[in-house]
């Protein structure tokens, strides 16, 4: 109901678009018989807690179960996505931030002010050309769309971490803590493709494991409606967590 009353065009807003608006709550109750679900064969089952994989296994068997088709895709040159992403990000966060930074700078978190001061040594040219891989990204995402209606990924590779850790050891690989985490979900950030995390299972540590569902521009509400067939499912739903207030 939320994301019904936030889209829509707003004149006031450069990067809106003008197009209708799909009742999102509507079609929530559609089956998703015949939906074409692509399971990336690369990258974003690379490096990942055994446990979030054998999740995954469990939501595709059940999207097939409920007539779900399941369609091997793969990404483009993914092991560039991040710098990428952080040569646009970086400079756009610090434009947006730089006021606030120089009022109340020490509000800010260690590692977003990292981040902040990266921004502030990447050259312009550093800025265009990435800008221009953007769009190559998403040229060739998009691409990928006219196989399928849906993907379908982790949303981390890693569960959450304990606070102060700050790097994750994966398949004898080193990861920074929060290039770990962002690792899955950077790429459509970037891109601008409706995504949707939720929690589909618990991990033995008792932390949760999220899945990551991504659908065309504009099409929020296949993304919502099969969000909406797991969440019904209580094979996916996981235990409140008892915390004492």
């Amino acid at each position: 109901m939320s994301s019904g009353i936030v889209a829509g065009y707003d004149p006031r807003d450069p990067g809106a678009q003008n197009i209708p608006v799909e009742d999102y709550a509507a079609a929530l109750d559609r089956d998703i018989s015949g939906l074409r679900v692509g399971i990336p064969e690369n990258f974003y089952y690379d490096r990942t807690d055994p446990e979030i994989l054998a999740a995954m296994d469990a939501v595709k068997s059940y999207l097939v179960a409920q007539g779900a088709k399941l369609v091997a895709v793969r990404f483009p040159d993914m092991e560039h996505s991040r710098a990428v992403s952080l040569t646009v990000q970086m400079p756009e966060a610090l434009s947006a931030h730089s006021a606030y930074l120089q009022e109340r700078g020490a509000l800010y978190g260690t590692d977003f002010r990292a981040g902040l001061a990266l921004g502030q040594t990447l050259l312009a040219e550093h800025y265009v050309r990435a800008k221009r891989f953007v769009e190559v990204y998403r040229q060739r995402t998009n691409a990928l769309f006219d196989e399928v209606d849906l993907m379908l990924t982790p949303a981390t590779p890693e569960i959450a971490q304990p606070l102060g850790t700050v790097k994750t050891t994966r398949d004898g690989v080193d990861e920074a803590v929060g290039n770990a985490i962002t690792r899955f979900t950077t790429f459509f950030n970037m891109s601008g493709h409706p995504a949707l995390t939720m929690p589909c299972a618990m991990h033995s540590a008792g932390l949760p494991i999220a899945l990551q569902l991504v659908g065309r521009y504009f099409e929020e509400s296949t993304v919502l409606r099969a969000a909406h067939a797991l969440e019904r499912n209580d094979a996916f739903a996981i235990p409140r967590p008892k915390v004492d207030l």
